[in-house]
């Protein structure tokens, strides 16, 4: 089987990256598969994640950045010129490469994708959740009609594969052909689990406002005031780190902030609690791999993924979304019991192993084969 993932590039140190390079690498060591990576802007970016040597990368070479700097009416055109380019080029390589599946995601190029494909089947990917991709309140009429037109494209996709149960009954509306397939997640490598004694809390996410950074720091001053000897140590980037940095250097409450790295678990496996404040989480990758470290963790139940990856009061807490007070006292309760750290830890070493390739992959083999 010849399947096409197309995506913008795996030059950045993010969850989606790890997870497409993930699936392509599993596809094409245990299924032999023959699998092609097809990027638009990858360039001369090293890959942040490994590919296997088995699978093929080609890139189209689209650059679509390079628009941003230009004027409005120019950027309008180069836009244009870009995505025709795009189009060109995938046709041209459809057409040589006869693939059997075109895979893409939600965020990018379903719509020229569509324009292409012909009677190959394409699997959409939701990375979001359905109502955060669909039109919002304020948009402009532009904005509403390229909605449209894509949720339009959703409903001719061949599958639309959705992160829960939850959101994929939400994507059901606009494509009976819906399922939910959890993400892959690269669990702890190296068999190492946290001894649960340091006084670190760890929160590894993004500075945006889908992750709750305001509540985050909310929550943490009430942690400093009853435990000034525990540190919050956070890995992160974001479009609003700078904002970001200077508030907490402000508060002086033993925060430290580090630049997102690859292999993260070393740091799991130095701390002893995992926390993720988002106000909404599609499926949540960083809960799974700080339990496969053995650490209990802390969410908001926000929609949809920690509710379907925590189970509450047994791998950790799920606290209701925006109540700061509870959140912290549940951190709180975490460090001033280290029996119940080690009891939720180990709980969440065997719930993470669901999502393991071995039990994941097998689903989108089935898939890819039920489609074609």
């Amino acid at each position: 089987m010849k399947i096409f993932y197309i995506y913008r590039a795996i030059a950045h140190y993010r969850g989606m990256e790890r997870i497409f390079v993930d699936k392509i690498n599993y596809l094409v060591q245990m299924y032999n598969y023959d699998v092609w990576l097809v990027t638009a802007d990858q360039g001369n970016h090293p890959f942040s994640y490994p590919l296997n040597e088995k699978a093929h990368h080609v890139d189209l070479k689209i650059r679509f950045h390079s628009a941003s700097k230009y004027g409005i009416f120019r950027r309008a055109y180069e836009k244009i010129r870009l995505q025709y380019l795009f189009v060109k080029r995938l046709k041209n390589l459809i057409a040589t490469q006869s693939p059997d599946v075109l895979v893409c995601n939600t965020d990018v190029f379903t719509n020229l994708v569509m324009l292409v494909k012909g009677d190959i089947p394409l699997v959409v990917e939701s990375h979001s959740i359905c109502r955060q991709t669909m039109v919002r309140e304020g948009d402009h009429f532009h904005r509403i009609l390229y909605r449209w037109f894509t949720f339009w494209n959703y409903r001719h996709a061949s599958s639309l594969v959705a992160l829960t149960d939850s959101d994929a009954k939400e994507w059901q509306k606009y494509n009976s052909h819906t399922c939910a397939i959890a993400n892959v997640v690269h669990l702890n490598p190296k068999g190492r689990v946290s001894n649960l004694s340091s006084n670190r809390v760890i929160f590894t996410s993004r500075f945006s406002p889908q992750k709750g950074i305001p509540y985050l720091l909310e929550i943490w001053k009430r942690v400093h005031l009853c435990h000034p000897d525990w540190q919050l140590d956070i890995y992160a980037q974001g479009e609003l780190r700078d904002y970001y940095l200077p508030i907490i250097e402000t508060l002086n409450i033993n925060i430290n902030v580090y630049d997102a790295i690859r292999n993260i678990f070393d740091r799991y496996c130095d701390s002893s609690i995992f926390i993720l404040t988002s106000v909404y989480e599609p499926f949540g990758l960083v809960l799974p791999e700080a339990m496969s470290c053995g650490l209990p963790v802390v969410s908001f139940d926000c929609d949809y993924g920690p509710r379907e990856i925590i189970t509450d009061n047994v791998d950790g807490f799920l606290v209701p979304l925006g109540d700061v007070n509870k959140f912290a006292d549940r951190i709180c309760e975490l460090i001033d019991n280290y029996k119940l750290r080690v009891s939720m830890g180990n709980a969440g070493v065997a719930s993470s192993k669901r999502f393991s390739p071995e039990i994941v992959m097998p689903l989108w083999k089935s898939l890819f084969e039920e489609i074609i």
